[in-house]
């Protein structure tokens, strides 16, 4: 059973005479995890003889099993003692109480949780621990069609799979593939306006894309390295995109490039999720994954 901990530090000193000072262990808030993965410490843990009854009863915060962090200042009054003797310890009460609410919510059992989404052929897609076996271009193709580019503040509706086509085309035909599928992450998170990415708020998020993304790419058979030519291609788009979709483009906005002369022609996103289809198996093989 596992209980999840804010990492923090606490201060130890050394009284006279060189014998360890014990007393402010006993209120420390969060102390720092040792010789366990990531945040995460075992609760129940066997006591250890060499530690103090009145330390290892004690309960730090609120529902915190208390536990000694191996410092060295503790490693050098007990050298026999590892990290793996100092666990956390938790009161069987305790542990009886922990057990009712993990019996009742089995949820908790479950690192993938209830955090899901059903997807337009039907399938459980977890945007938090995405599987490549769960990512279908189907559900792709038909998402990325229904959601509209600019978070939909142009002249009329572009959709998502309409802009990956276009920047199939800008890009060097080696990356071709990756183009078409370098915004798929946005058929399973919506996309955030840009100025929100670049806010320095949304760090989490972009976490979360960019694992989603590569794990489309490995899904495809594609380096998980968006290669540079397709990042241009983008920009491009972009330039097109704003140039005849937005009523006027506001003279503030500085585009990065001269768009070329390409016209955007108004599409329903059934159309425009045919389009991306038929793109796909152009560049990937007309019996790819069906």
């Amino acid at each position: 059973m596992k209980k999840k901990l804010n990492k923090g530090k606490a201060k130890h000193k050394s009284k006279e005479n060189d014998q360890f000072d014990y007393e402010p262990l006993k209120s420390m808030h969060g102390c720092q995890v040792y010789g366990q993965s990531d945040n995460y410490i075992n609760m129940g843990g066997k006591r250890v003889s060499a530690v103090p009854d009145q330390i290892v009863n004690d309960l730090v915060g609120i529902n915190v099993p208390n536990f000694l962090p191996l410092t060295d200042t503790l490693s050098r009054h007990m050298p026999s003692l590892n990290a793996y003797d100092l666990r956390p310890l938790a009161t069987p009460e305790e542990l009886e109480a922990l057990n009712i609410v993990y019996e009742n919510e089995q949820k908790l059992l479950d690192n993938r949780g209830d955090d899901w989404i059903q997807t337009y052929t039907g399938k459980k897609f977890y945007p938090l621990n995405p599987r490549e076996e769960d990512i279908c271009i189907e559900d792709a193709a038909h998402a990325l069609s229904m959601q509209c580019r600019f978070t939909g503040h142009c002249k009329f509706f572009y959709p998502i799979s309409q802009h990956c086509v276009l920047v199939s085309y800008l890009c060097d035909e080696a990356d071709r593939k990756h183009a078409l599928l370098h915004d798929k992450s946005e058929a399973y998170i919506c996309d955030l306006a840009s100025p929100l990415k670049r806010s320095g708020r949304f760090d989490e998020y972009k976490k979360i894309e960019k694992v989603l993304q590569n794990t489309i790419y490995r899904k495809f058979g594609l380096s998980e390295i968006e290669p540079a030519s397709v990042k241009r291609a983008d920009l491009m788009a972009l330039a097109i995109e704003a140039k005849t979709l937005m009523a006027p483009l506001h003279p503030e906005w500085k585009l990065l490039c001269n768009p070329p002369p390409v016209a955007i022609i108004q599409m329903t996103p059934e159309e425009a999720k045919k389009l991306f289809l038929d793109r796909f198996y152009e560049l990937f093989g007309a019996n790819y994954g069906r």
